[in-house]
């Protein structure tokens, strides 16, 4: 994946974004000011936000001159429409480490399809617990039987 560093003020925000999540700028200000811009904000050919709206908020108010960017410029709108979709994907879908944690951790593991158990995953050690009892982790799927 490339990246490119690129002013903060060439960034325009996508106009119709959903997410109403200052409540979250502050922690993700501390993040990157503790390890550093880890996560670039994807942008249009036009430079507008796909997805990292939240990122370029928390550079706003850091004061950052420049911010990484990835250029999904070979994405249609369509694309970027399902891409902002499955990035912003509803609270009753994420699950996170405690509130007093400052990590935010969201496990999502969808077994195969011969797997009945479909409750999500909801912590590092339930995900043990299913690893433990015949479930294995296979790219993005849960899948039965490996180790």
């Amino acid at each position: 994946m490339k990246t490119e560093l690129r002013p903060l003020a060439e960034i325009k925000p996508y106009e119709s974004n959903p997410r109403v999540n200052d409540t979250a700028v502050d922690a993700v200000a501390k993040s990157i000011r503790e390890f550093g811009f880890r996560q670039p904000i994807v942008v249009d050919g036009d430079s507008v936000i796909v997805v990292g709206h939240t990122r370029w908020k928390a550079a706003q108010r850091l004061g950052m001159a420049e911010v990484p960017v990835h250029v999904a410029g070979e994405l249609s709108p369509e694309q970027c429409k399902a891409y902002r979709i499955a990035d912003n994907k509803p609270e009753h879908c994420r699950s996170h480490a405690p509130r007093t944690s400052t990590a935010m951790v969201a496990f999502r593991i969808t077994p195969a399809p011969h797997i009945r158990d479909t409750r999500p995953i909801r912590s590092p050690s339930d995900c043990t617990r299913r690893i433990g009892s015949g479930w294995g982790v296979g790219g993005s799927r849960g899948t039965r039987g490996t180790r």
